[in-house]
């Protein structure tokens, strides 16, 4: 193994470069004198990795915004492949987003580069005919969900469960008074947390629900007060509307004591409503996406629920909004009985424990670690690509 060697890695959306910046920490101690390069955001940029492109500059939701963003999505691609040909990195590393990164396997591949991709592909929802793609063109699989390695019986790829890294991330440092008492709300009033999500696209789409909700959930509860978070990829102006609603308060940062602080959080369906469910808060999940996108959904999705606490669950025990149900009048609905009644909020928080019990497995950044410097001292896996690749 090269003393110094150089690893490629490329995340797509704000929640893998959480799970990136977390898994070059950890590989300090085993690969010190590496040099980390590729796509990746400001967890990455923290953890000492040289970024050629931002995560903020794939961060699409949905095939409409897809399509939008496709000039520039076909630029980066195009970007990354160079920068593989001319580094020649030890591995490459893939974090989540299947549909852009096992397209950017294939060239890296064929530079004979090893693959692992950090976070299998959702096969136990939708187009399960992907499991011979991700065998082809990926060297190991790190999975996070407990029953995801067994779906590649039979392939030849090696899957490994490393546990789900956010059991390692969320934690909170500062209780509900003193959270609550630093954005100048009250400790004693009840508080919603708002999470809009990280993709300007779906902030767009549920953020205007989000906040007509408020109002007339605030002509309802007493009191009522807001915690607004707004992710580092969604720029201030995108909230104002949100800010401006009274006894309000943004959160940039420290999201976990935000929402280890609320009685109740509206969260965009995705990565927010696992740290929700590992903070053991009562939520609502929503999610809206566009037409084209749902349209698209509709068909090809063969499970019942979005949200992970439900799919683990196998039950209706946090509410989905999803598309046209997601509106202020049926989030109203679904909020007021967890805010109102400690009975209710105290059920669903025992059914959410329940559901994410498999969760709780620390260490899973340390694993990927480990397995990246294995990658490494192994050399190239499987050279080039199959064939008809």
């Amino acid at each position: 193994m090269a003393s110094d060697p150089t690893l490629f890695l490329s995340c797509a959306e704000a929640s893998g470069d959480l799970h990136a910046g977390n898994l070059i920490a950890a590989s300090r101690e085993l690969l010190p004198a590496a040099r980390w390069v590729g796509c990746g955001g400001d967890r990455c940029a923290a953890a000492g990795m040289e970024l050629t492109h931002h995560v903020s500059e794939l961060s699409v939701m949905g095939a409409t915004d897809v399509l939008r963003a496709l000039p520039r999505i076909r630029r980066i691609f195009h970007d990354l492949v160079e920068l593989a040909r001319r580094q020649r990195p030890a591995v490459a590393v893939l974090v989540d987003s299947p549909d852009f990164h096992l397209r950017l396997a294939r060239p890296l591949r064929r530079l004979g580069i090893p693959i692992i991709q950090y976070v299998s592909p959702q096969l136990w929802a939708w187009r399960p005919g992907r499991i011979w793609l991700v065998a082809r063109r990926v060297d190991r699989l790190l999975c996070i969900l407990p029953f995801e390695p067994a779906l590649y019986a039979g392939t030849g790829l090696r899957a490994d469960y490393i546990g789900h890294p956010l059991a390692d991330e969320v934690r909170v440092e500062r209780d509900r008074v003193a959270t609550l008492t630093a954005h100048h709300l009250d400790p004693d009033r009840p508080t919603v947390a708002l999470l809009p999500g990280s993709r300007m696209g779906e902030v767009e789409r549920l953020l205007p629900v989000y906040v007509e909700a408020a109002r007339r959930l605030g002509a309802r509860v007493a009191g009522l007060q807001l915690l607004v978070s707004r992710a580092p990829t969604i720029p201030a102006a995108a909230m104002a509307e949100a800010l401006a609603l009274p006894r309000c308060a943004p959160i940039t940062g420290r999201l976990h004591d935000a929402i280890g602080a609320a009685d109740l959080v509206w969260v965009a369906s995705g990565t927010a409503s696992v740290e929700v469910a590992l903070l053991r808060r009562p939520m609502v999940i929503l999610y809206r996406a566009a037409p084209l996108t749902a349209f698209i959904a509709r068909r090809v999705i063969r499970i019942p629920y979005l949200g992970l606490v439900n799919i683990l669950a196998g039950a209706r025990v946090v509410p989905e909004l999803i598309q046209e149900q997601a509106t202020p009048e049926r989030l109203v609905v679904d909020s007021l009985p967890l805010l109102t009644d400690p009975a209710c909020a105290a059920a669903q928080v025992a059914a959410i424990d329940r559901a994410i019990e498999c969760l709780d497995r620390s260490g899973a950044s340390q694993r990927a670690a480990a397995i990246v410097a294995e990658v490494v001292a192994a050399g190239s896996l499987r050279v080039g690509a199959w064939p008809g690749e």
